[in-house]
């Protein structure tokens, strides 16, 4: 009897070289094989115009077109955000919070877009819905923070880490992602006893399976010299 091994039917070398799923493409990509079998839109002129007109910007074709413009493009200092670009033009017809949040977050992930990202935080705080406020402070808090760390001058930096802690402060105190965000920010600033307090009662309301929590309690215990605790 044939076992199952020998029954399995043989896969070509170049199938097997390739991957292509949700979020990892890897291997010699056979491109024409991907489109067939996804069922995709091949780039063409007419995509790029259609991205571009929907952007207001010619980087898209750049970033649409071949890879080694898209590596180029990517070296200047505006990289393609797309969902930064949409967001813009959506927002020139009407703000909407959950948008503005979102590009705040994108923002914040790029030193060259940071005040444009505190500038989105801000303008969606003081909404009626609790949860949305929280989350616009929260979001502020880390983008404030996050900015202090490039400031020209200590004076900045201390203003902007004080305007953002505040924010951070004012937000959901009871979501464990303010309370790491707090006792991360303490940690920085040397202010163990108060980072070992935020970490503790996040890993009280939930933050449990939260490893960056663990580790963070850790590193402020060893701060300590609690060596045993930690």
């Amino acid at each position: 009897m044939l076992s199952l091994e020998k029954q399995r039917p043989k896969s070509s070398s170049s199938e097997e070289a390739q991957a292509v799923i949700s979020w990892v493409v890897s291997g010699n990509v056979d491109h024409e094989k991907v489109i067939e079998k996804f069922g995709c839109d091949r780039i063409d002129e007419s995509l790029i115009a259609r991205v571009e007109r929907l952007t207001a910007s010619a980087g898209a074709a750049y970033y649409l077109s071949s890879s080694k413009k898209r590596r180029a493009y990517s070296k200047t200092k505006i990289a393609p955000l797309w969902g930064v670009w949409i967001q813009r033009k959506l927002f020139s017809e009407r703000e909407d919070v959950s948008g503005l949040l979102m590009a705040s977050k994108i923002c914040g992930e790029r030193s060259g877009l940071a005040e444009e990202g505190i500038d989105y935080a801000r303008r969606s705080l003081g909404n009626e819905c609790v949860q949305l406020d929280g989350a616009a402070r929260l979001v502020l808090g880390i983008a404030l923070t996050e900015s202090s760390r490039a400031s020209a001058t200590e004076t900045e930096r201390v203003a902007r880490l004080s305007e953002g802690m505040q924010a951070l402060e004012s937000a959901d105190i009871t979501d464990p992602r303010v309370l790491h965000r707090l006792a991360l920010e303490n940690t920085g600033e040397r202010k163990l006893d108060s980072a070992l307090a935020y970490a503790k009662h996040a890993l009280k309301l939930g933050a449990e399976s939260d490893l960056e929590v663990w580790l963070l309690l850790a590193r402020v215990l060893s701060a300590q010299k609690r060596f045993s605790d930690a």
